[in-house]
């Protein structure tokens, strides 16, 4: 097997309307059951996300089906 080629980083975000980066809103779906009172959260290297760190990671809200979501915001790019 080839060893993985590396690709350039990203370019940034273009910036919005006071210089500030654009942002997007990610919605995030799960079907996920687990025993009442536990909780689901959305986890990532994005500060947004927690950083890594699932006790800063956003909660996702149950719904009917056991489906969960949450709407994150998070840099666009």
């Amino acid at each position: 097997m080839a060893p993985a080629t590396p690709t350039a980083p990203p370019a940034p975000a273009p910036a919005a309307a006071g210089g500030a980066a654009a942002e997007v809103h990610v919605e995030f779906r799960v079907q996920f059951r687990c025993g009442f009172g536990a909780s689901v959260r959305v986890c990532g290297d994005a500060p947004a996300l927690g950083g890594w760190r699932p006790d800063g990671a956003p909660q996702m809200v149950w719904g009917d089906g056991d489906n969960w979501s949450a709407t994150v915001r998070l840099p666009a790019g």
